[in-house]
């Protein structure tokens, strides 16, 4: 009897030192009861205790404590007193305190095990841990489905974790997070709250992924791709086997039909255990439960061969899908495994080459001319002229010394330096890898889900229509209308045929990262084009050049093919390819001095040649003629970029840089048109006159000029409002809000790394070539699911229809759902049969001498 007079069995044991066991009927035979849980609390008040472990099958709880400098029986006395306390002792304060229970630890019937870590309680046992690494476990996700989806969901809303893995076989999650921004115990809060809200069922809505999404690893694809692959083999022969069996006992000796029903069930044991399952723990009748009702009836009726037919037929199209799923995620490793890189360590005084996804924060990194930046660090040493136009728009190359930052995904034109690592991990090829496939192949379009839906709501019409023909029909019609339900045929063939156009996509140089996107392209009635590296390249091309007397446009040409000829940033390629395209002769240089972000002086043949902007020539104490001076003001106005060529201390001529045209990008435009795509727009933030330069050389009408970033994703949202449905093509940073906006967002292969994170289509040839390929495949998906849709349902209309003409029994109704499953699967399979992959095109890069109509140079005289 405790101190509140109620009675209370407590049996306590010690095993050995550090625990106790703790017996009693009234406290933990129910662990979700408000007594157990409130025991639990006063046991955490002692602050020595570790571990509470509550077992319903035992009626007992092992408390872990460890007690340091405090003597064994002190604590012991600590624990004795609150389990004297009752039900209503004190000892825990009204209302949540930072050792109140974590919210979820009343979910499990069997019980529950609640640790403490440092200030906080959890449910999460800690396996082992790593610096921003940790695995735990909770037995109240052991095989749960939907408390492993709400941990799934939970986890990848934060931008922090970069990696989780959930197994409901073993109970646990490994999780890869920050933890100087994101400790543990904010890790372990979310857990514990995650296990109390309902998991998503659906996935969001079709107007736009989550922001997040494709952050984390698919964890069934992660821990059991294989092993699925290894089952559904094994099952597949089990159930070939035992067909082959019952015909031959069809056919010989009926006696040997029976022999096949073991190893038919067998290669189906997953689909009866499920049915079961439904039935006596979840209390109702799912699609599984009808499909063991028809298979249990199949037998009982003597159709064996019918038995073991259907189920090799599941079997065979589970193959099959589970093949799919293994070539899709073959063809996307195949297209970014391409990209896998070492780069250069600094080790002590030597450099080694180690791979990029081996390099850690503090690493010191050495990159050279012409390399792209892999990580964001700071400049630890060295200098160097950096493109950074992927990130900021700009075409002017930027100055980085010791001390300044530098961004993965920029591009070192000339120069060394070398990079202490601050950030590395998210922009690798095995990450991208894992965000795509985690996005792809689990991906069900609103169809699927409907047709999902249907079949479950056909269940007990299906049920009922069978109970009430039995005796007005006949048994085996009653069994034929509950065997015309269209079960997973739909699930199986649909997946199928997703799959199936994913593959294509990929093969056409199309990676679909986020599935909504083939759903929603169908739809898209608005193209949004980012002009910077999205409708142009990043090489500007020579337009016309300025020569003062005595020189001409040919001399002002070779000086500056001869001061950049060892440069490597887009201008200076645009220099060299007018030369070559113009046959002139590149002099060798005896000297040169470059001066990042102004321009660069060279000595040539004893003549001092300087190359550069107007703030260079300025600063060599060059007077600048009132004719290139205007000349200067008008290239800018225009939105040009003007070069100034002087010859031993004058100016001798200016060469004039225009935007390139994609070569591709009037095709696309024309072909987005007969496509049905009637509205298309330009944004920019260059200047407004070559903006609508650009757009009407390619037949766009509408464009907005000098947007700021931050005012894009405000377009986006008032095209919306107007009823569009939008699809943003981008590839900056800066075009990222935007991308998140639109209903579909699309980039290039080698843009900046958040627009490729971003973007749900990438096009992996780093062109615009495929983008009307994609609005093609997008169509062809609808109709192969349209389809498939009806392959699967008619055969099951029919043999309603035949049921109550009284033409379909019980065996006639088994091969009509043996042909809508043939059927289903034939029309999915379609594409594969069919499709034939592109030829490559050539990657060998043209001299760019000209925008679209490939226009000359034009030269002129300055005064």
């Amino acid at each position: 009897m405790n101190r509140a007079g109620a009675r209370v069995d407590i049996a306590v044991s010690h095993p050995d030192d550090g625990r106790m066991l703790v017996t009693s009927r009234y406290f933990f035979a129910d662990p979700t009861a408000d007594v157990c849980r409130r025991l639990a609390r006063r046991l955490f008040e002692v602050k020595e205790v570790r571990v509470v472990d509550v077992h319903a099958a035992g009626c007992l709880a092992k408390i872990e404590y460890s007690n340091g400098s405090v003597p064994r029986h002190v604590v012991i006395a600590k624990i004795a007193r609150h389990l004297l306390a009752g039900p209503n002792g004190h000892g825990v304060a009204n209302g949540h305190t930072s050792r109140d229970l974590p919210p979820a630890v009343g979910d499990g019937v069997e019980g529950w095990r609640v640790e403490r870590h440092g200030p906080v309680l959890s449910t999460w046992e800690i396996v082992h841990e790593l610096p921003g690494r940790v695995r735990l476990r909770n037995r109240l996700i052991r095989r749960n489905a939907r408390r492993c989806a709400a941990i799934d969901a939970a986890l990848a809303r934060v931008g922090t974790i970069h990696r989780h893995v959930t197994n409901p076989t073993t109970a646990t999650v490994l999780i890869e997070h920050d933890p100087g921004t994101f400790p543990r115990h904010r890790v372990l809060d979310i857990l514990d709250r995650a296990l109390t809200e309902p998991a998503p069922v659906d996935p969001p809505t079709p107007a736009r992924a989550d922001e997040e999404t494709g952050r984390t690893i698919s964890s069934a694809e992660r821990t059991h791709a294989g092993k699925e692959m290894q089952w559904s083999r094994h099952a597949f022969a089990i159930s070939a086997a035992s067909m082959c069996l019952a015909a031959v006992g069809d056919m010989l000796h009926p006696a040997l039909s029976p022999l096949s029903v073991p190893g038919t069930a067998y290669s189906s044991i997953e689909l009866y255990r499920s049915g079961i399952r439904a039935v006596t723990h979840e209390h109702t009748i799912s699609v599984d439960t009808l499909l063991v009702i028809v298979q249990v009836a199949s037998v009982l009726a003597g159709y064996y061969f019918l038995f073991c037919l259907n189920s090799f037929g599941y079997q065979c199209a589970r193959s099959l899908l589970q093949q799919v799923k293994h070539d899709s995620r073959a063809d996307y490793t195949d297209f970014f495994l391409r990209d896998v890189r070492t780069v250069r360590v600094l080790d002590g005084r030597e450099e080694r080459d180690v791979p990029l996804r081996a390099i850690k924060v503090g690493d010191l990194v050495s990159i050279a001319a012409g390399q792209t930046v892999p990580v964001d660090g700071c400049v630890a040493r060295g200098a160097a002229t950096v493109d950074q136009h992927l990130l900021t728009g700009e075409a002017v190359p930027a100055e980085k010394g010791v001390g300044d930052q530098v961004f993965a995904s920029t591009v070192a034109l000339s120069g060394t330096i070398h990079v202490r690592v601050e950030k590395t991990g998210a922009a690798t090829a095995a990450a991208q890898i894992a965000r795509l496939l985690s996005n792809t192949v689990d991906f069900k379009t609103g169809r699927q889900l409907r047709a999902e839906r249907l079949s479950d709501r056909l269940i007990w019409p299906s049920l009922l229509s069978a109970a009430a023909a039995c005796p007005l029909l006949g048994v085996s019609a009653g069994a034929a209308l509950l065997d015309a339900h269209p079960k997973y045929r739909t699930t199986l063939a649909s997946s199928l045929g997703l799959l199936n156009h994913f593959r294509l996509a990929a093969r056409e140089g199309l990676l679909v990262k986020d599935g909504r996107a083939l759903e929603l392209l169908t739809a898209v009635d608005t193209v949004v084009f980012d002009k910077t590296g999205t409708l142009t390249l990043d090489q500007p091309h020579v337009r016309r050049v300025y020569a003062r007397a005595p020189h001409t446009g040919a001399d002002i040409l070779r000086m500056a093919a001869a001061a950049e000829q060892h440069q490597t940033h887009p201008v200076a390629r645009a220099i060299l390819d007018a030369a070559r395209a113009r046959g002139l002769a590149v002099d060798p240089i005896d000297e040169a001095e470059y001066r990042v972000g102004y321009g660069v002086t060279v000595r040539v043949d004893r003549h001092v040649v300087r190359v550069g902007s107007l703030r260079f020539i300025e600063s060599e104490d060059i007077a600048i003629p009132p004719a290139v001076a205007e000349l200067q003001a008008r290239c800018h106005g225009g939105g040009h970029a003007l070069l100034l060529v002087s010859h031993d201390g004058e100016v001798a001529g200016a060469i004039e840089l225009h935007v390139t045209v994609r070569p591709e990008a009037q095709r696309i435009v024309r072909g987005l048109r007969e496509r049905g795509i009637g509205s298309m727009y330009i944004i920019s933030g260059d200047h407004e006159t070559p903006t609508r330069r650009l757009a009407e050389a390619l037949g766009i009408e509408r464009y907005f000029a000098e947007t700021l970033p931050g005012d894009k994703a405000s377009l986006i949202d008032g095209l919306q409002q107007s009823g569009h449905v939008v699809c943003y093509v981008g590839d900056g940073i800066n075009d990222s809000i935007a991308m998140k906006k639109s209903h579909v967002s699309v980039s290039l292969r080698g843009a900046s790394t958040l627009a490729v994170d971003t973007a749900e289509v990438v096009l992996l040839d780093r062109s615009l070539n495929a983008l009307c390929r994609l609005f093609d495949i997008a169509r062809e998906c609808d109709r192969n699911t349209t389809v498939t849709m009806a392959a699967c349902f008619l055969p099951s209309l029919l043999c309603v229809a035949g049921v109550l003409l009284g033409h379909v029994g019980f065996a006639e109704a088994r091969l009509f759902n043996i042909a809508g499953l043939v059927g289903g699967v034939g029309a999915a399979m379609l594409p594969r049969a069919t499709h034939r992959a592109p030829t490559r095109p050539s990657r060998t890069r043209a001299p760019i001498t000209g925008p679209l109509d490939g226009a000359t140079i034009e030269e002129h005289v300055l005064a």
